[in-house]
């Protein structure tokens, strides 16, 4: 059987959740990952996590920035 790889990238991952959206996430990954043949790949806001998924840290040339532009570099980064 084929296996098929899902990155899902995402701001909110617990313990960080504080909206709909990282609750969506969550739960679609706890979905996706009870199919045969379905691996998921968590990219995350909040650098190192202990629970598999893979955390990313505003680059340091951004520290000062504001958020939006914070949360683009993040996703650069992330890309």
């Amino acid at each position: 059987m084929k296996t098929t790889r899902v990155g899902l990238v995402t701001k909110e991952w617990p313990p960080q959740v504080y909206g709909g959206a990282g609750v969506h996430a969550v739960q679609l990954t706890e979905a996706l990952r009870t199919l045969d043949g379905v691996s998921v790949d968590v990219h995350c806001f909040g650098g190192v996590r202990e629970d598999g998924a893979i955390g990313y840290l505003t680059p340091a040339s951004f520290a000062d920035a504001n958020p939006a532009v914070q949360a683009i570099a993040t996703d650069l980064d992330i890309a």
